[in-house]
């Protein structure tokens, strides 16, 4: 991340969590079933530690986790054809996780960044991209746009959007929720292969040649900018 900040005098970041609506609730009275079908999955758990057993029970609405991998490879493999939202020219890379819940079972967690210079409208960018993530699914899929929400004031630290090279409250928010994705705490666990980990990422082209400078304010610049990027990141 360091070297995507040097490289790039701002850049955008765009929040988006892919669900199925297999996993969702239809209204109210499906919620309140599935939390009581939650508590005695609970119990039947727990009475299977307390002799000894292993405990293994899917509910029937969760997608599986091959099934979102599968989905997964579609969509990363289909970016290159979708230019309009990754054309190499303001796309710069992607960053997330394929995470696990209680109640909604398996669901994907990606950051995607952009050059600030090239792209400029987050809110506009996390529905466009959370469409074609409902595309590439048949509509089996749909998205959560945490831009949205963070523009709607839903979140105390907002580290997305718009982040400037020298804003480090935001860069420090932003490397916050980064940390979270890779937390060990965070792995999926699955059982045909014991601990697995389900962290996703692009590969992103270093820039060829001489990097084009840029204005910069007293002290951040070359290695002071990086000693008070590592300060952040450590």
């Amino acid at each position: 991340m360091i070297e995507m900040l040097e490289e790039h005098s701002r850049i955008m970041v765009v929040d988006v969590v892919f669900l199925y609506r297999k996993a969702a609730c239809k209204n109210k009275s499906e919620a309140f079933e599935r939390g009581r079908e939650q508590q005695q999955r609970a119990e039947r758990e727990y009475q299977a530690y307390m002799q000894g057993a292993d405990f293994h029970e899917t509910p029937s609405r969760w997608v599986s986790l091959a099934d979102v991998k599968e989905d997964l490879h579609h969509f990363f493999n289909n970016m290159r054809n979708k230019r309009s939202l990754f054309s190499k020219e303001k796309f710069i890379d992607y960053f997330g996780r394929i995470e696990y819940s209680r109640e909604a079972g398996y669901h994907v967690h990606v950051c995607f960044f952009y050059k600030g210079s090239k792209a400029q409208h987050d809110i506009f960018y996390s529905h466009e991209i959370g469409k074609y993530w409902e595309k590439i699914t048949a509509g089996r899929g749909y998205y959560f746009s945490c831009n949205a929400k963070a523009a709607a004031g839903g979140y105390k630290n907002v580290g997305i959007g718009i982040v400037e090279h020298d804003d480090f409250d935001k860069i420090k928010h932003l490397w916050t929720a980064v940390d979270y994705f890779v937390k060990a705490s965070q792995i999926v666990r699955v059982k045909q292969t014991g601990k697995e980990q389900m962290v996703l990422h692009g590969k992103r082209q270093k820039r060829q040649g001489e990097k084009p400078g840029r204005p910069r304010g007293a002290g951040l610049s070359g290695s002071e900018y990086q000693a008070k990027l590592r300060e952040i990141f450590v």
